[in-house]
């Protein structure tokens, strides 16, 4: 029987794995240095740890013995502070030590989270195979660093090793800086929404097809890295007028009231050829914004997004 630890359980994309985990056989496991969250499945185990304390790493690898690990955690994102600061650094290391004992408790199968910004962003579509690992920020050079080396120790270790590089995500509870949650927020607050041109065009992807893309390479064999996005382009200006619309305020969506940054490439979108063998999302992109905007309005919140996104 398999028995799988997810770090990050109880962060944006880590929650909606756990909240599926039920439809995959074997033992799952999370942890941090909280309290057990309230919302999580009854089924689940929770244990007290700290990845940035090794003597606290080892031994939760040690109690648990995971078959498999899902490495989602990683440095906050709140307010995009994460893109060029030095803490990633740390974040590789932490990463470094979690696979070492991992190893050490006999682990088989570890799958980490990447990033679409560990690529060369000089092309609309972005390739595992076609497109180089150039990436422009600190975030991504440190992702892009983490996986080669991770690669490597799995390969001299005897552990299979997947990469999942996620592109744009949406969905219940993501950060209140979002593209969806912001313009939410703004508009039900009566605030203009002021966004650039609105004509950058990306890959979105609901975080529940995400999830299920991250439970789909712990049970595959395959190696190395995949694409995790819908494979579709959608414009930021399409996006933000459905949302308006929706909550019936297009008046309130002001394009051009930010400059558009320097060299923002006008087209991003996933090559998901080689995930596709895998997986494929539930929703398409213009379902996956409703069950979003569903989510947003039907959570009795003041604002979109919460805690542990």
């Amino acid at each position: 029987m398999s028995r799988t630890f997810v770090t990050g359980g109880s962060g944006f994309i880590g929650r909606r794995v756990l909240a599926a985990a039920d439809t995959v056989a074997g033992e799952w496991h999370t942890g941090g240095r909280g309290a057990r969250p309230a919302d999580l499945p009854a089924a689940i185990v929770w244990h007290r740890f700290d990845i940035m304390e090794p003597p606290s790493v080892r031994q939760v690898m040690a109690d648990v013995r995971p078959t498999h690990l899902l490495h989602l955690a990683w440095l906050d994102a709140t307010g995009g502070r994460y893109w060029q600061s030095v803490d990633n650094i740390e974040w590789v290391e932490a990463s470094l030590r979690l696979a070492r004992e991992f190893a050490r408790a006999g682990g088989r199968r570890f799958v980490g989270a990447g990033t679409c910004a560990e690529y060369a962003w000089t092309a609309p579509v972005l390739s595992e195979a076609l497109t180089p690992t150039e990436p422009s920020t600190t975030y991504g050079r440190c992702k892009n660093a983490l996986r080669i080396l991770l690669e490597e120790f799995c390969g001299l270790s005897g552990i299979e090793f997947a990469w999942g590089r996620v592109f744009w995500v949406h969905g219940p509870q993501e950060l209140p800086t979002r593209l969806v949650a912001s313009v939410v927020n703004a508009i039900r607050e009566g605030r203009v929404a002021e966004l650039g041109d609105g004509d950058r065009r990306r890959d979105y992807l609901h975080v529940d097809d995400v999830a299920s893309a991250f439970l789909a390479l712990l049970a595959a064999p395959d190696l190395g890295p995949f694409n995790i996005g819908s494979g579709e382009a959608r414009a930021i200006r399409d996006v933000a007028e459905a949302i308006a619309r929706r909550l019936g305020r297009p008046d309130l969506v002001a394009f051009g009231a930010r400059p558009t940054v320097a060299g923002d490439p006008a087209v991003l979108v996933a090559d998901t050829t080689r995930v596709r063998r895998l997986w494929r999302p539930r929703f398409d992109p213009a379902a996956a914004l409703e069950a979003t905007l569903d989510a947003c309005l039907g959570a009795g919140r003041d604002k979109a997004g919460g805690a542990g996104s």
